[in-house]
């Protein structure tokens, strides 16, 4: 009967995550709420949070909410601070309500995203991360199915070839469609997250860590492979630390994060960037030339303020934005958080990312804290040429995989500081 008990839940979880995940490649599509659409991956994504609310309140387990409330604070904070920065903008430039209410927003769906990954956690503790990954599996497996029925067998699998011939030079489009998912990413952070934690104990681990990596590199992107290989080299090299010695590498590492970050904005900023691809033959598939135009909407130094968060997309969306290319969005997470944050609103936005989040988890358990640093650096390494940091997928599985790894000893640790 437990056991029975115990698996109604994992099974409507399943399918409400394996809908949230597959809904996830309809982003125009949603339900109309005055001028604001709720996208459809949002709704099941709710219903998880509903679901780990309705539990506490039948059953309540005061330790794992606590653990939960806690994670999520630290992990939704710089989510919080964007806003409570912007606002000081908002107010200094009289921004238009438009302007506000996308970036308010941006940090609300960011926020449920970090809450369906609690929930996730408080409902199933560190199984939760299976649960997780097994319902995205689901959800890409079915766009697959799709896929190849639309185009056949033999053509999926000679385009997936050439998609790893040429390096992701030449996608097809159904290799295309497969991108489309918004998933490769969740698919390369959980393949490092297995590699890092496989052990005698967690066999299993070998099984996930393949198809993590078969469907990653079905949807290859070649900035998701940066992220991949930087992470997982960081995250071996760390394991040859002693646990004093790490503590002191993590401290080293958090602050050379923040200052690469905020060097990579002033290389942009001043053409540096431009010579350095230049040099090294990079092909920023017209990048730089977005970058170059935006130059005239912002300066780098301490003085600068921002525009707030939302003023990009805004800005694309209404044409007020005069380049030399025809972009939908700015393909580069770090230069926006600068342009709409301010140079001191952006510097501490940084810290809070890359230094209190990984704190947070080193104070438990310096191990903790490795995971949470080579999450950080995984995601680093995608905003530095994508839109990753509103992507609604790779928040849940940054929050969950920067959380769930040794999640029961964590609620050890609040039994014995609840309870004495």
């Amino acid at each position: 009967m437990k056991d029975k008990k115990q698996l109604l839940p994992k099974v409507l979880y399943l399918v409400l995550a394996a809908g949230m995940f597959y809904l996830m490649k309809f982003p125009d599509s949603g339900i109309k709420v005055g001028k604001i659409t709720i996208m459809y991956c949002y709704l099941p994504g709710l219903a998880i949070i509903f679901l780990g609310a309705v539990s506490f309140l039948f059953r309540p387990q005061v330790e794992r909410m606590l653990l939960v409330g806690r994670y999520g604070l630290g992990l939704a904070f710089p989510y919080f601070f964007s806003v409570f920065i912007s606002m000081i903008v908002w107010v200094i430039d009289w921004s238009e309500p438009n302007i506000m209410r996308r970036g308010i927003f941006y940090a609300v769906y960011q926020v449920i995203a970090v809450l369906v990954a609690m929930a996730t956690l408080y409902l199933f503790g560190e199984k939760g991360i299976l649960l997780n990954f097994g319902a995205m599996a689901l959800a890409n497996t079915i766009t697959m199915l799709e896929v190849i029925r639309a185009g056949g067998i033999a053509e999926f699998f000679r385009q997936f070839m050439e998609l790893m011939m040429s390096f992701a030079g030449q996608t097809g489009d159904l290799m295309i469609r497969m991108e489309g998912t918004n998933l490769p990413y969740s698919f390369g952070a959980f393949f490092v997250f297995f590699l890092l934690t496989v052990t005698a104990r967690k066999k299993r681990y070998w099984f996930y860590m393949a198809l993590s990596l078969f469907f990653f590199l079905v949807s290859f992107k070649r900035s998701a492979l940066l992220a991949l290989v930087f992470s997982l080299m960081l995250g071996l090299l760390l394991k040859l630390f002693r646990r004093i010695d790490l503590k002191f590498a993590l401290n080293i590492c958090e602050w050379v994060l923040v200052v690469i970050a905020l060097l990579y904005v002033w290389m942009i900023r001043d053409g540096w960037l431009d010579v350095l691809t230049a040099e090294t033959g990079v092909n920023t598939n017209a990048r730089n030339l977005m970058y170059d135009g935006l130059a005239a909407y912002y300066s780098f130094g301490p003085f600068y303020l921002g525009k707030g968060l939302g003023w990009i997309t805004r800005m694309l969306q209404n044409g007020g934005l005069k380049l030399a290319v025809e972009v939908t969005d700015l393909h580069n997470d770090f230069l926006r958080q600068y342009i709409e944050l301010g140079f001191v609103g952006y510097l501490l936005w940084l810290i809070s990312m890359n230094v209190g989040r990984v704190r947070m988890f080193q104070k438990k358990n310096a191990e903790l804290g490795a995971m949470a640093l080579c999450m950080s650096v995984f995601w680093f390494c995608t905003y530095l040429t994508e839109n990753t940091y509103n992507l609604f997928s790779a928040n849940i599985t940054m929050a969950l995989l920067m959380a769930g790894w040794h999640f029961e000893d964590g609620i050890q640790t609040e039994k014995r500081h609840t309870w004495g």
